[in-house]
C-alpha cells in the first residue's frame, strides 16, 4: 500500500505534468487562464481520471489542477526558454489563424503587475486599484483617486507582509490634494464632452474655472504649487477661444450675465455681437438693445424666484 508521503510526491509530479498540459490547453485554443478554475473543467478532468482508475489509484482532479497564475507563469517560462527559431515557427503558425479573426480584444492578467498582483493582493482590497492609462488627465485622476480610497487598506496589506517600505515615502495627503485639483478638469471635460446638449456656451466659463483652480494659494504644499504652475499653462494651450465662444456665452440664458468678465470685456463682447448682427442684416442699436433687455429681464425673473 502506498504511504502518504509517496502519494504526495506522485501528486506533485502529476500536477507539474498537468500544468504543462493546461498551459498548452489555454495557449493552443486561446482559452482564458480562468478556464481551468471552472467547475465544468474539473468535472471533465475527473471523468478522465475515473476512466484511468482501473490502472492507477484514485486521484481527485482538484488536487492536480493548477492555479491560473501558475499556468500564466508556465507559459512565460516556456516562451522565454524557446529558441529564436521556435518563436519564429510559433508566430508563423499563428498568422493564418489570425487572418481569419474578424474582431479581437486584448486583456492583461492582474498578476502581471509586479507590485500588487503577483500574489493576488488586490483581492484583499474592498475596491480595485485602477491602472494608469496615460492618454487623458481623467485616467490619471481615476488612478490617483483609487489609490487614495484604498490607501489605508494597501498599508494594512503591506504591513501584514512586512513590506511597508513600498509606501513609507508616500504622503497620502498629497494624493488627495492632487485629486482635488484634477477633479475640476475631470468634471469640466465630461461636461464639455456631452453629446446630447450644446456645449459651445460652456467653454468660456470652464476655461476660467480651470484657470481659477490653478491659482496658487498660501496654504498650498510646494509640490501642489509647482503642479498648479504647470497646469496653468494647459488651458491656453488646449482651448482656443474665438469670438464665437464669447458670443455663444453671452446669448445663452445660463451664462449670459458673464460674471467671470469685467465690464470692459463685456463691452467688447457687445461690440462683437453688433458686428455679427450687422453681418446678418440687423444693424441698428435698437435691435441689440432688445437682445440685452431680454437678457436682463430673464436675470431679474430668476432673482425674484
Amino acid at each position: 500500500m502506498m504511504n502518504k508521503d509517496n502519494n504526495s510526491n506522485i501528486l506533485a509530479d502529476l500536477k507539474s505534468v498537468f500544468t504543462e498540459t493546461c498551459a498548452k490547453f489555454c495557449a493552443y485554443d486561446l482559452h482564458p487562464y480562468e478556464s481551468v478554475r471552472g467547475h465544468g473543467f474539473q468535472i471533465l478532468c475527473q471523468s478522465l481520471l475515473d476512466l484511468a482508475r482501473q490502472n492507477f489509484h484514485p486521484i481527485e482532479a482538484a488536487d492536480i489542477i493548477p492555479d491560473p497564475m501558475t499556468i500564466s507563469h508556465r507559459l512565460t517560462i516556456w516562451y522565454t526558454s524557446c529558441s529564436s527559431e521556435d518563436r519564429v515557427k510559433l508566430i508563423e503558425s499563428l498568422i493564418p489563424d489570425s487572418k481569419k479573426i474578424k474582431l479581437s480584444g486584448i486583456t492583461a492578467d492582474f498578476w502581471k503587475n509586479k507590485f500588487t498582483s503577483d500574489s493576488y493582493l488586490t483581492q484583499n482590497l474592498e475596491s480595485t486599484l485602477k491602472r494608469d492609462i496615460c492618454t487623458r488627465w481623467n485616467s490619471t485622476y481615476d488612478t490617483l483617486w483609487s489609490v487614495w480610497l484604498n490607501y489605508n487598506d494597501v498599508e494594512q496589506v503591506l504591513a501584514s507582509r512586512k513590506e511597508e517600505q513600498y509606501v513609507s515615502n508616500i504622503d497620502s495627503h498629497v494624493f488627495k490634494d492632487i485629486t482635488d485639483l484634477l477633479s475640476v478638469f475631470k468634471i469640466g471635460s465630461e461636461k464639455l464632452s456631452a453629446d446630447n446638449v450644446s456645449t459651445l456656451h460652456s467653454i468660456l466659463p470652464w476655461f476660467y474655472k480651470f484657470r481659477k483652480s490653478c491659482e496658487i494659494k498660501a496654504t498650498d504644499r510646494p509640490c501642489i504649487a509647482q503642479l498648479k504652475k504647470k497646469l496653468l499653462t494647459k488651458p491656453d494651450a488646449k482651448l482656443w477661444l474665438t469670438d464665437i465662444h464669447y458670443i455663444a456665452t453671452f446669448l445663452h440664458p445660463e451664462t449670459k450675465s458673464l460674471p467671470l468678465l469685467n465690464q470692459n470685456e463685456r463691452n467688447e463682447i457687445i461690440k462683437t455681437v453688433k458686428k455679427m448682427l450687422n453681418t446678418l442684416g440687423i444693424s441698428n442699436d435698437e435691435d441689440l438693445y432688445q437682445v440685452i433687455l431680454i437678457n436682463d429681464n430673464d436675470d431679474k425673473k430668476k432673482e425674484k424666484k
